[in-house]
């Protein structure tokens, strides 16, 4: 399945970028590979291990502040680690979903990762619970670990791959009381159907867009678009500054590798949709 969707995007990147671009990628991780020169992500973990040692692996500022990280246990978040931290990690996002949780108590991460908001929301005491769907079996176990490291086990759900049917099944709790986060690598295209937002709605809706993992990136967005506008109000959101001068941890750093721990490795500048119903 992961092959398959590798596969498929260099497929598309091929068809966007052409021949040329696809080679130069290729050479210039093979020169990385063989250890000849240090490229960006390597150059991250490096400065996101110096970050989690001084911090004794707990994020020190931002709304998840406190929580224990083990980075033993990190499949997805390991290179931006050093940003998780430091509270720069999609701090656009975090700041969204603390306003929502004014309202509302029951948080579902759809593509969860290695849980560090699902779990870091619950440590905070931000939302009550969490609701976990995640593919990817060792992330599963990441969550866990997590949960289990901030004592947080028993407030947290962890399932495999999200649906409408086990939406449906979810009658425990009222959408009314719930924040979703899709987080699904380019799979929002498919996964954001009218059936969905039917089962769903009520709820607060975050996705991060990655249409540019789709052919037709455009076309991808109206799509998706006519599908939310029935039921939501749509705000978009990027990525915006970072202050790094009240971070005393990182002032003697050069300016190269303080500015490096706020970069979250994107391909292109990301967006984000949040959705409130259009009753409120």
């Amino acid at each position: 399945m992961q092959i398959k969707k590798f596969i498929n995007r260099i497929k598309i990147y091929y068809q966007n970028y052409g021949l040329f671009k696809l080679l130069k990628q290729f050479i210039s991780k093979s020169i990385v590979s063989i250890g000849l020169v240090e490229d960006i992500p390597q150059a991250r973990i490096r400065l996101s291990n110096h970050i989690y040692n001084i911090s004794k692996g707990k994020i020190m500022y931002g709304p998840l502040k406190g929580l224990i990280l083990d980075k033993n246990f990190m499949s997805w978040s390991r290179v931006d680690l050093g940003s998780i931290i430091l509270g720069f990690y999609e701090q656009e996002v975090l700041e969204e979903l603390v306003m929502i949780s004014n309202t509302r108590k029951v948080f579902i991460d759809v593509g969860a990762a290695d849980g560090i908001f699902a779990v870091g929301l619950l440590g905070a005491n931000i939302f009550d619970q969490s609701i976990c769907f995640e593919i990817d079996d060792q992330a599963k176990r990441n969550i866990l670990n997590l949960a289990k490291k901030n004592n947080l086990e028993n407030k947290i759900t962890i399932y495999d791959e999200a649906s409408v049917s086990k939406m449906q099944s979810m009658n425990l709790i009222s959408w009314d009381d719930v924040c979703l986060l899709v987080d699904i690598e380019g799979d929002e295209f498919d996964f954001i159907t009218s059936e969905m937002i039917e089962t769903i709605k009520g709820s607060s809706l975050i996705i991060e867009i990655h249409d540019q993992y789709t052919k037709n990136p455009n076309k991808s967005k109206s799509d998706l678009k006519q599908i939310l506008i029935k039921e939501y109000d749509i705000k978009i959101i990027t990525t915006s500054s970072r202050d790094l001068s009240q971070i005393d941890e990182i002032m003697h750093l050069h300016d190269n590798d303080r500015w490096l721990l706020c970069s979250e490795g994107r391909g292109w500048r990301m967006e984000w949709w949040v959705c409130e119903p259009k009753c409120n």
